[in-house]
């Protein structure tokens, strides 16, 4: 409900059609586990919700609309049973390929996450390269994951992109001076990122471990400060310097 409070304004900032669907984690959660009874990716089935392929089907219909760009693997399913629209003609801004995040978990669990990790990743590598190969080009987060997807699907590898994300360099001036959020005498390292996502935070314990005792060497009043949402309990809080 918070987050949807604020439809209205995001439908004054796109300035054209909008759809903003709830997505209950229960509801959610029940779709997936259809998907899996089905052979689909759980996260396939996760983020599919019925209204939003009706609106896509009625704006087709109603509108000339021949190309589009498409974020995220798991929204993919979207345009490729979508018969008014060709693939061919489409954008996947893929960002990961999340097939091999899931692989990468694996050895990190015990059965049966494990078991459910490992079908993930077999599934969600199917509909990535189905996607790789259909699609007009796919963009990735850096040319490592370009290079990761290209592998799984070489026949594609010619429309495989990797496109890093940009900065905004007017806002991140170093000449422009905004208020200063740490105390004055702090060098102050920052990371950003939900804390309950696994990559984020192997990042910060990486980081904090191998990484800041070597700028704390040098610059002794350096603070490493994790910033995000739902960390474990007594997240890094044995580190020095770790705020």
């Amino acid at each position: 409900p918070a987050v949807m409070a604020h439809a209205p304004h995001m439908r004054r900032l796109a300035g054209g059609e909008c759809i903003f669907v709830p997505a209950p984690r229960s509801r959610a959660l029940a779709r997936a586990a259809l998907a899996a009874v089905k052979g689909q990716p759980l996260s396939q089935g996760y983020f599919h919700h019925p209204a939003i392929r009706h609106w896509m089907g009625a704006l087709l219909e109603n509108r000339a609309i021949t190309q589009a760009v498409v974020y995220g693997s798991a929204m993919a399913p979207y345009v490729l049973r979508q018969p008014l629209l060709s693939p061919a003609r489409c954008v996947l801004d893929m960002v990961d390929v999340d097939s091999d995040k899931w692989a990468q978990y694996v050895p990190t669990c015990r059965p049966p996450t494990r078991w459910l990790y490992a079908w993930e990743a077999r599934r969600l590598a199917k509909l990535e390269r189905r996607a790789a190969q259909r699609f007009g080009a796919t963009t990735l987060v850096s040319s490592y994951e370009a290079a990761t997807l290209a592998s799984l699907v070489p026949e594609a590898g010619a429309k495989i992109r990797g496109v890093p994300n940009g900065v905004d360099l007017n806002f991140f001036d170093p000449k422009l001076r905004f208020e200063r959020p740490f105390p004055e005498e702090v060098n102050a390292v920052v990371m950003t990122g939900l804390m309950d996502y696994w990559p984020n935070r192997q990042g910060a314990e990486w980081f904090a471990g191998h990484v800041l005792p070597l700028i704390t060497r040098n610059m002794p009043k350096a603070r490493f400060y994790v910033v995000g949402a739902n960390p474990p309990a007594g997240f890094l809080s044995q580190i020095p310097n770790v705020v």
